[in-house]
């Protein structure tokens, strides 16, 4: 995800440049840097065939090969995905391991292993885009069908020849979010309800190793499900006798949603990752990532855990 954001960002910010500027000018930042190889593995312990492992390198600004000296400005989204594949280490010997019954998954290199959203508007006050396109990148998925047991530690293998290193990195998964069924909500199986025009919020219990949420929300236009907003919350601490155990987290659902069907996840993420998506230090350091090659030497990614919770809310 951090790879896509950068990215985008970055091709953002030259095809709205209007000055024509040599990055020779910047050299002292980069002159001296050398690519790494960046894994960034996700275990999803509520869909365990969505997990994704993700190999591939970090660039210099000035690395011609992925870079060219060319205005694409009307192709910039294929280069995302273009320069993705170049990027990628699709030989990689990938899998990850639960240590407490041995079982190993191996996962297999896939082309287009997930995909992401850029959406447009031409009114920029709606909340819902006229149009959307879909990229997708490439990455690992497990090979085999497999569950995740909440209680095991799972370790994960990266073997990459072309960069002569072997990676490894434990982490533990969490269980999903438990959501609160308050008097103003109205929950009915896997729908809720809301009324139009109120700033409603969502609140839920989540187990104390879940330290960070990460929550989607959908809507839908004629083109398709596209997403509306994303968004990062953090675990509030409760002394309530009824919840031991728990932490309690929530979300806002703001009352300029129209009326209508919307779809929203709330991910609840394990202590690695929510420390690989807060920290403000480097991604390679070794309090960040609990990636480490053969020789014990931090490596740039992570691997974490996350659950899921899935619903669909009406707005009436």
């Amino acid at each position: 995800m951090k790879k896509l954001i950068l990215l985008i960002t970055m091709l953002t910010l030259f095809t709205a440049c209007e000055k024509q500027i040599s990055i020779t000018e910047f050299s002292e930042f980069y002159e001296n840097y050398e690519p790494e190889l960046r894994v960034e593995a996700f275990l999803d312990a509520s869909t365990p065939m969505s997990s994704l492992v993700m190999v591939d390198r970090s660039i210099r600004i000035d690395d011609t090969e992925i870079f060219s000296d060319i205005d694409e400005e009307a192709t910039w989204q294929d280069s995302i995905e273009r320069i993705s594949r170049q990027l990628a280490d699709s030989t990689a010997l990938v899998s990850i391991k639960n240590l407490k019954t041995g079982d190993i998954i191996p996962f297999l290199w896939v082309c287009s292993a997930d995909s992401f959203q850029y959406s447009f508007w031409k009114d920029k006050t709606s909340i819902l885009p006229d149009s959307f396109v879909t990229h997708h990148y490439g990455g690992f998925k497990p090979a085999v069908p497999f569950q995740v047991d909440l209680n095991s530690e799972y370790e994960l293998s990266v073997i990459s020849t072309a960069y002569g290193k072997t990676i490894t990195a434990r982490t533990r998964p969490v269980p999903p979010v438990q959501l609160l069924n308050l008097d103003f909500t109205q929950h009915t199986g896997d729908t809720l309800y809301y009324t139009f025009g109120e700033e409603n919020t969502l609140y839920w219990l989540s187990d104390t190793s879940a330290t960070s949420y990460y929550i989607t929300l959908y809507g839908y236009i004629p083109d398709g499900r596209v997403l509306i907003n994303s968004n990062s919350g953090f675990s509030l601490e409760t002394d309530d006798i009824n919840y031991p155990g728990y932490t309690l987290g929530f979300t806002f659902f703001p009352p300029f949603l129209t009326e209508g069907r919307y779809e929203f996840t709330i991910r609840a993420l394990n202590a690695d990752l929510s420390r690989y998506y807060v920290s403000s230090l480097p991604v390679n350091n070794s309090k960040v990532s609990n990636l480490r090659d053969q020789n014990g030497n931090p490596v740039m990614g992570i691997f974490g855990s996350y659950s899921s919770v899935e619903k669909v809310l009406i707005i009436r």
